[in-house]
């Protein structure tokens, strides 16, 4: 049952409290890899090794269609530790564009 407020009285605040409690998820930012695409241990799992040897394999989830084993790419993604993948190694990047075939 909600009351209207009456002259003077002050806001009751929001309808639900948990959202007090919560803080709101941050986005990952994006960032701009390049490497080399190879195959992963697992059969279907495609991931980056870092141009310069920069930084751990990288598993490539998302955008993927079109990148094909030995290319050369740059990819814009985020990085995302939250996710798992059956790769069973590397960290998990989430393409979301092609930046250039290189």
């Amino acid at each position: 049952m909600t009351t209207k407020p009456t002259p003077g009285m002050t806001s009751p605040g929001p309808t639900d409290p948990i959202e007090d409690l919560v803080a709101p998820t941050p986005r990952p930012l994006a960032v701009q890899v390049t490497g080399t695409v190879v195959d992963g241990v697992e059969k279907g799992c495609l991931m980056l090794n870092q141009e310069g040897g920069v930084g751990p394999a990288l598993a490539l989830v998302g955008e993927t269609a079109g990148l094909s084993v030995g290319q050369r790419v740059t990819l814009w993604g985020t990085m995302r530790p939250d996710l798992a993948t059956t790769c069973q190694q590397g960290q998990v990047f989430n393409v979301l564009s092609l930046a250039t075939p290189t």
